[in-house]
Formats: C-alpha cells, sequence, structure tokens
C-alpha cells in the first residue's frame, strides 16, 4: 500500500515485489488503462535481460520483439547464439541433447510420468549436458526460475519451464523499468484511489490478518492488528473472505 513502507538509509524507497515489467503482464497493462495511466510515461523502453553465473555475466538475451520471428528455437539461437561471453561453442552445442528431451516428453502420459519422477540432474547428465553449460548457466537460471536446483527439481516440471520461456513465447524474455516515481506510488496509489472513489473500499495499510471468526462453520470477520499496535481489532458481518498466499 502506498505511504506505508519505509525508507532505505540514502533515502530511497523500499519497495518489496516487482522490479521488472515483462511484455505478457496483459492484465497489468488492462488495469493500468482502466485508471488512467499511460504506459509511455511511467515504463522505459524495452530492454535487453543479462543472466549472471557464479563468476559473472554469462550472457545477454536481447530484444526479441525486435529480432527476426523464426520457427522455434531458430529465432531465439540466432537471435542469442554470440551474446554469450564466457561459455565455449562446445558446451553450448552440448543442449542439443536437452532439446530431443524436449520433443520426447510430452508424447504420452505415461512418458511424461517417467520425466516427472526423474530429477533434472539425472536428465542432464542423461542428455550429456556439458558441466559448465549446467552450473554456469543452467543451474542459475533453474534457481531464479524455480527456485531450486536441478537436484530437486522434476525433469518434466524443469522441460516445462524451458518451454515456455525459451521456446514457446520468443518475445517473453522482453522487460522494461519504471522511468520514473515508485511502483507504490505510480501504479498503486492510482488503482487505490479508484477503488476508494468507484466502489468506496477501505484499504488498510500496515495492516496484517491475525485470524479468521467463524459462525456456524462460515466465516463472519477477522481479526487483525496494526503494525506496532498493543491489541487486534475485529471486522465482522463481512460478506466474504479472499485469502491469497
Amino acid at each position: 500500500v502506498p505511504g506505508t513502507y519505509p525508507s532505505t538509509p540514502t533515502g530511497k524507497p523500499f519497495e518489496p515485489g516487482t522490479r521488472g515489467f515483462w511484455r505478457d503482464y496483459p492484465n497489468m497493462y488492462t488495469t493500468l488503462e482502466n485508471i488512467g495511466v499511460k504506459e509511455e510515461e511511467v515504463f522505459t523502453e524495452w530492454t535487453e535481460s543479462a543472466f549472471y553465473g557464479p563468476d559473472g555475466l554469462e550472457a545477454t538475451a536481447p530484444v526479441f520483439s525486435g529480432s527476426t520471428e523464426l520457427p522455434s528455437p531458430l529465432g531465439q539461437v540466432f537471435a542469442s547464439f554470440t551474446r554469450f561471453k564466457r561459455l565455449p561453442l562446445t558446451d553450448r552445442l552440448s543442449i542439443s541433447g536437452l532439446l530431443l528431451a524436449m520433443l520426447d516428453y510430452t508424447r504420452d502420459e505415461k512418458t511424461f510420468e517417467a520425466y516427472d519422477r526423474m530429477t533434472a540432474h539425472e536428465l542432464f547428465i542423461r542428455c550429456k549436458l556439458s558441466k559448465r553449460l549446467v552450473d554456469d548457466f543452467l543451474r542459475p537460471t533453474l534457481l531464479v526460475g524455480l527456485f531450486k536446483p536441478p537436484e530437486e527439481l522434476s525433469a518434466a516440471v524443469t522441460m516445462e519451464l524451458l518451454y515456455f520461456y525459451a521456446l514457446a513465447h520468443q518475445t517473453s524474455f522482453d522487460v522494461r523499468w519504471m522511468k520514473k516515481g515508485t511502483v507504490n506510488d505510480t501504479l498503486m496509489q492510482p488503482l487505490l484511489n479508484l477503488l476508494k472513489d468507484e466502489y468506496n473500499l477501505e484499504v488498510r495499510g500496515n495492516t496484517f490478518v491475525e485470524s479468521l471468526v467463524l459462525s456456524e462453520g462460515e466465516v463472519a470477520g477477522v481479526r487483525c492488528r496494526e503494525r506496532g499496535a498493543a491489541s487486534s481489532t475485529e471486522i465482522s458481518d463481512i460478506s466474504g473472505c479472499v485469502r491469497c498466499q
């Protein structure tokens, strides 16, 4: 909620959450249009993405919407093949075995289940991916995308991620950033103003739900506490409750 987050020692606003905005955020962009926020006034142009490994910059991804769109994966290979900074060509070519597995894993339900029982680490070994390709590029990518190393991930889930982001949606890597202001003040505040003015909603910042109040098996209210308050308060006679995780 705008105005509820502290500032850093240098005076910059501390905002948890999204920083970059990917091209495939249609719901958010539609919301901004509905509340009168012009994209060109708050966002930069689409920018390149950078991939970092343990030893620094590994590769950069171009603005794919400005690249030639060829059948996947030719378009991605053509646009990014020369953009690897450290990874030798032989290591990059070793990913071909994984591409063959990605053509196979959805062949039928039984095949998918077999890949799902296998870890991504086992899949990489079976496909003869080089250790350097895995350690310097794929492992960091999975830690960012799925928050776990290959040893703890299903091979099927890993290929789903790689297929969605690397093969099926070439322009999805395009990202842009806030041109001015903060996410809270520039994007969230106009939305909150709309909710208050048009729908008479009350938005409580710095307030956390502690428990639900039940009556005859249904949620009748919520007990919440404002940050720093000595006691909690109860909101009763609610018509519904939505739990978000």
